[in-house]
């Protein structure tokens, strides 16, 4: 959705890592991309600092911790703790039961109602192939629902909201 976006932060990082050299660099999981190309890159470049990952951090409401949340509204804010909830509350359905593509459907189509702006993207990513996620069914391998996470992208007016859980 923004093209180039990730190429760039993998040169800045690059070049911050050539010139401060460190042991270790945290990272959180809100940015779960850019986490899994920094970690690959290190990885091939065999550069020797440690990636240690970060949970997310959430304010009271369930809101991602970010710098952007300084440009909601009280009711913004609202807006997205009320979709942090529904959509927990969706995955915790999810590992309960199968799901298909077209349940992911009506999940879309229930966010498009809460108040935002425009929705870049939702969906539910296998965390160790990285690929989107249509179904899953309990018989499939005995494969567990914990695999995945939900990834979603919006705007409220004009500050963009992501997450990841």
């Amino acid at each position: 959705f923004r093209k180039n976006h990730f190429k760039g932060v993998v040169t800045v990082v690059n070049q911050f890592l050539d010139i401060i050299k460190p042991k270790n660099m945290y990272l959180g999981n809100k940015d779960f991309q850019q986490l899994y190309l920094i970690k690959k890159h290190i990885q091939k470049r065999k550069i020797k600092t440690n990636i240690i990952e970060c949970k997310t951090i959430r304010e009271k409401n369930g809101v991602a911790c970010s710098s952007r949340n300084r440009n909601l509204s009280s009711n913004d804010l609202l807006t997205a703790s009320k979709i942090y909830r529904y959509l927990k509350k969706q995955k915790l359905n999810f590992q309960k039961n199968n799901f298909n593509n077209h349940m992911i459907k009506k999940i879309i189509d229930r966010i498009k109602k809460f108040k935002i702006t425009k929705l870049d993207y939702f969906e539910i990513i296998n965390l160790h192939t990285l690929k989107k996620q249509k179904s899953f069914t309990k018989k499939s391998g005995g494969k567990s629902i914990n695999n995945f996470n939900f990834f979603i992208a919006y705007y409220l007016h004009d500050t963009r909201m992501i997450d990841n859980f």
